[in-house]
C-alpha cells in the first residue's frame, strides 16, 4: 500500500469534512437569522406583516411547480442580492438590515 495515496485520501477526506461543516455552519447562520426575525415578528405584528411582504416579493416566480412547493427565493437570486449588498454571495445579512429593508418595503405603495 502506497503511503502517499493513503495520505492524499485522508487529506481529501478532511477537505470534504471541512466543506460539509462549512455548509452546515452556513445553513445554521440562515436558520439563526430566520429564528431571530421570527422572534422579533412575534413581538411586533406590524413587523411580521412587513417581513411576510418581503418574503413574498423574494419568492421564485414558479415556486408552485418545484419541490418543496414553498414560496422560497431562487438561490441564484439570493446570492446576487447578497453580492450586491455585501460584496460576497455567501454573506448572511444582519437581522437589523433585514428589518430596516422590510420596514422600507412596508412604506411603499
Amino acid at each position: 500500500m502506497d503511503l502517499a495515496l493513503v495520505g492524499a485520501g485522508w487529506l481529501l477526506g478532511a477537505a470534504a469534512r471541512r466543506e460539509a461543516l462549512d455548509g452546515l455552519y452556513f445553513g445554521m447562520a440562515w436558520l439563526r437569522l430566520f429564528l431571530t426575525l421570527t422572534a422579533r415578528a412575534l413581538v411586533n405584528p406590524f413587523l411580521a406583516v412587513d417581513l411576510l411582504r418581503v418574503a413574498w416579493r423574494f419568492r421564485h416566480r414558479h415556486w408552485y411547480r418545484r419541490f418543496p412547493f414553498l414560496p422560497l427565493p431562487a438561490t441564484t437570486y439570493v446570492k446576487w442580492r447578497m453580492y450586491t449588498a455585501y460584496g460576497e454571495d455567501d454573506a448572511i445579512p444582519p437581522a437589523d438590515d433585514v428589518i430596516t429593508f422590510a420596514r422600507w418595503v412596508g412604506r411603499q405603495p
